[in-house]
């Protein structure tokens, strides 16, 4: 059956490359003029003619041979998907590695920085609590200074006062206290 299969696609091959043979093809000469004009070396204008060097005539391929050259290329080019395959697998794996190292640095980080904000936080509390009694503290100076200020004033009005204005004075300021 595999055989079957591989003489029908090589009786398509052949059919193929007999239908789409322009190697006398009269616009293609073109080609071939440009070549020589410019020094190059003959092109092949067929996918029928493959040329082993540059200074040997082109010669005919044949079917089987085309086949076999395209089965060793399509290896080749399995072989070569295959190493790609791996080799990025490789690079995945290794930048995958390194993304979890880095993840792992930044949990750690993320930790510290959080135990960092927390303690902060407590900091600040604390010391909104600290300014709060500060005020508090201010405001009560504020009010003695206050009172300190009128007694020192009342009390310079009795030393610059008559004597009997002083001794009325003292006699009110007791009956208040």
């Amino acid at each position: 059956m595999l055989q079957e299969q591989i003489t029908a696609a090589q009786n398509f091959l052949k059919d193929s490359l007999a239908q789409t043979d322009d190697s006398k093809a009269t616009e293609l000469e073109v080609l071939d003029d440009k070549a020589t004009a410019t020094g190059k070396a003959k092109v092949a204008v067929s996918f029928l003619e493959v040329s082993e060097s540059s200074d040997s005539e082109p010669e005919k391929v044949e079917p089987e041979n085309l086949l076999s050259m395209l089965t060793n290329e399509v290896k080749v080019m399995k072989k070569q998907g295959l190493e790609s395959e791996n080799k990025l697998k490789e690079l995945f794996k290794s930048d995958f590695q390194e993304g979890v190292k880095r993840h792992q640095a930044l949990l750690a980080q993320q930790k510290v920085l959080n135990e960092t904000l927390e303690k902060m936080t407590k900091y600040h509390a604390r010391l909104e609590t600290a300014d709060k009694h500060l005020q508090g503290t201010q405001s009560t100076m504020d009010t003695r200074l206050h009172d300190g200020g009128l007694f020192m004033q009342k009390l310079s009005e009795l030393t610059m006062a008559k004597p009997e204005a002083a001794v009325q004075a003292l006699e009110t300021l007791q009956k208040k206290l």
